[in-house]
């Protein structure tokens, strides 16, 4: 018998495929004993041709590599546009037969039966047979393929206006959500907002205006840009829920099951209630751009938003310090879409600098903050560490064991904060600094930032062993008067 890769069972077709539609229910696909059962009963009857199933039906998915080829390339191309069956006796002495795909898999192909897949209008996929058993496809494998590709479109079809359902009933429920969320105010909400002892007083905030249907991006890339950079800031976290993306994807939210397949579940959202906003009617302020530019700028929110999520960034961070080392070319489209996601990235971390420097909202115009601002950074400690340690409250209750870093029991807040700052800012804004060398004032607040931190991990020793949480000593008078006195020590030295 025929070896075949250890990723493939194999399934043997004699009789009638329509005979055996039963065995290939969903269920089959779904539970890995019931494949098992279905791959011996088709073994014992000695079935004739090879249909190939990932092993996932062994209960484990395995994570592969994707391997794509043009659509009108090879003999899938050629099926997939002509519409017409092809059974090749010889695969490697076949004019369209693309050799590059089995140097990619590994897999040796003999013979191939490739056959259209159709909805009721068009050709929708295509499946391909290969290395028959006991010679080549004869005719009546032919017919059996038809009958089959008949069965795979109607379910194609099938499963795609389910998953039409699916997301409209999930829109539906995340619409109201919103809608309840934006409509009540809690209680502790408004306790808040009326105790607050936070000042509240920013100089000059009555001057600030911004009246968007008077900014004009005509043609000029550069203003196109900057008014997408701006609309990206002021929208990139809308109805945040406090979360992370894997958070998301792990309680089977509402979010996830509308945006997980293509990842970056929150910013998916944020972009999806940006453009929300922008299709109401009265507040699309982009409309007087033209079709080209109304397109480009829409494509850079949604490259703008995607990259506040670091994972994006990570996948692109060996090209942006390439470029910055390199040189950056203004007059490069791949550059300036590096260089977008960067300044993003930057803005969104931008807290991680609020040490003793702040940033100038028009032209990133860095100026000495007054001393008294030098514990910002801790205070949006304080917020990030609430929200993570109450999603890791929401992962306990799930029965899950939450990341060190959410657990309030377990957190060492200053051992993660160094790692944050060391690891991912001080990368990030180093690559900013090279292009920009003004913005080097910002690596040295994150620098600072970092010795602030080691600094204060004695206070956490200390006041933990008394019996204090991580989150207590951090919102604790000691470790105010730790940062201060370290602050005052570096700004002598």
């Amino acid at each position: 018998m025929q070896t075949h890769p250890p990723c493939i069972y194999s399934i043997y077709i004699r009789k009638p495929l329509t005979r055996y539609f039963g065995d290939c229910s969903t269920d089959s696909i779904n539970s890995p004993k019931k494949a098992r059962r279905n791959w011996q009963i088709a073994k014992k009857n000695n079935f004739t041709a090879v249909v190939k199933l990932p092993k996932c039906l062994d209960g484990v998915a395995e994570k592969r590599t994707e391997v794509r080829i043009a659509k009108d390339q090879g003999i899938a191309g050629h099926v997939a546009a002509t519409g017409q069956l092809l059974n090749i006796k010889n695969a490697y002495n076949h004019p369209l037969f693309y050799k590059g795909m089995d140097k990619a898999t590994g897999f040796t192909t003999r013979n191939i039966l490739c056959f259209p897949i159709r909805d009721e209008d068009n050709i929708v996929g295509v499946a391909q047979l290969c290395n028959k058993i006991d010679g080549n496809f004869d005719y009546f494998d032919e017919q059996v393929a038809n009958a089959f590709s008949i069965y795979c479109g109607i379910s194609i079809m099938h499963s795609l206006m389910y998953k039409r359902i699916q997301d409209a009933q999930a829109r539906s429920k995340l619409s109201n959500e919103l809608m309840i969320y934006h409509m009540k105010v809690g209680n502790q909400d408004v306790v808040d907002v009326i105790m607050c002892p936070n000042p509240h007083d920013e100089p000059c905030f009555e001057k600030f205006t911004f009246t968007p249907r008077k900014n004009s991006a005509k043609r000029n890339s550069m203003k196109l840009e900057a008014l997408a950079y701006f609309v990206s800031c002021l929208c990139h976290d809308i109805d945040h829920r406090g979360t992370t993306n894997s958070f998301q994807q792990q309680s089977n939210s509402v979010l996830a099951s509308l945006y997980s397949s293509e990842g970056s579940v929150m910013e998916r959202h944020h972009l999806s209630q940006t453009l929300c906003i922008l299709n109401t009617e009265g507040c699309n302020f982009l409309e007087s751009l033209n079709r080209e530019d109304y397109r480009r700028c829409l494509d850079l929110i949604k490259d703008m938003i995607l990259a506040t999520d670091l994972a994006t960034h990570y996948k692109i961070h060996s090209r942006q310090l390439t470029m910055a080392e390199e040189g950056y070319d203004k007059t490069s489209s791949e550059h300036r879409y590096y260089l977008c996601g960067l300044l993003m990235t930057c803005a969104d971390l931008s807290d991680q600098t609020k040490s003793v420097f702040r940033v100038s909202l028009a032209m990133l115009i860095l100026e000495y903050h007054n001393f008294r601002t030098g514990l910002k950074q801790k205070r949006v400690a304080q917020l990030i560490y609430s929200e993570f340690f109450n999603q890791g409250d929401l992962e306990k209750q799930m029965g899950k064991e939450p990341a060190n870093m959410m657990d309030r029991e377990k957190a060492s807040i200053p051992d993660h904060q160094v790692e944050f700052l060391t690891e991912c800012c001080l990368c990030i804004f180093r690559i900013l600094a090279v292009i920009f060398p003004s913005a080097k004032i910002l690596v040295g607040a994150i620098k600072r930032n970092i010795i602030c931190w080691k600094s204060s991990k004695d206070t956490f020793n200390k006041l933990c062993l008394e019996g204090k949480t991580s989150y207590e000593v951090l919102i604790s008078q000691e470790l105010e008067t730790d940062i201060q006195a370290t602050l005052k020590n570096i700004k002598k030295s």
